[in-house]
């Protein structure tokens, strides 16, 4: 969507979707992904308050992450405004937050790109973690654990190797997005001991919404975001040596 002499043009172009935790859930065939690149402000209003037409059918603002916030891209689905409201409440309870870039912010979490979805089998143990806290600091805000089982089973859906020597290894770290909690997952040795059990232990400073009726294909999908790699490009400065 761009604007060049005062008047609005509009330019469609198909592409393979983005993958977020909300395409899972309910398919890509009702969504589009716009940018608004260049428009000025009363063209952007009007266009998230009206919709956009394509054939017969009406596009109508649904969300955005927060890296499309910044890219000046957002999610429209084919609806009424009150629709996309309805299918986000079933998901998740973002009635109860009030402040508009905070909300955002939660709704935004079902938008994120994901690198890859793991299906959680039906062995898997989800455990509730405490915070680490003292003097008014949280020590482990964000920081959740998984068990080595399941961080074998991550690495080997993502097929994780290294780019340059082409030899796979296993991340120590993923950053996620499973239900309401988002942030990282670091592998835990001790976590389900020698039981090759696959456990996630998650904390409540992880818990950003609480999901809601409608989010039964997202309780069994485990959302990759990124992972930690090796380091290959480094070296010491010997003046700083």
């Amino acid at each position: 969507f761009c604007e060049e002499g005062g008047a609005p043009e509009f330019q469609v172009q198909w592409h393979r979707p983005e993958p977020n935790r909300i395409i899972q859930q309910l398919g890509v065939e009702d969504f589009c992904l716009i940018s608004f690149a260049g428009v000025r402000p009363r063209e952007v209003v009007k266009l998230l308050t009206c919709g956009i037409c394509i054939g017969e059918r009406t596009f109508r603002f649904i969300g955005h992450s927060n890296s499309q916030l910044k890219q000046r891209r957002c999610w429209l689905r084919a609806g009424t405004l009150e629709e996309n409201e309805d299918i986000l409440d079933g998901i998740g309870f973002f009635k109860q937050i009030y402040q508009a870039p905070k909300r955002a912010k939660r709704v935004g979490l079902l938008f994120t790109t994901l690198s890859q979805v793991v299906t959680i089998p039906t062995s898997f143990v989800e455990e509730e973690d405490i915070d680490i806290e003292q003097n008014g600091f949280c020590f482990t805000d964000g920081c959740g654990r998984l068990s080595t089982a399941f961080a074998k089973r991550i690495a080997r859906e993502l097929k994780v190797h290294d780019p340059i020597s082409c030899v796979r290894y296993r991340p120590a770290v993923f950053q996620i997005r499973y239900k309401g909690y988002k942030g990282i997952c670091v592998e835990d040795p001790c976590l389900g001991g020698s039981s090759g059990s696959e456990i996630l232990a998650v904390r409540p400073s992880q818990r950003k919404f609480r999901v809601g009726t409608d989010s039964q294909r997202m309780a069994m999908d485990f959302g990759i975001v990124d992972y930690s790699r090796p380091y290959q490009m480094g070296a010491l400065n010997k003046h700083i040596v």
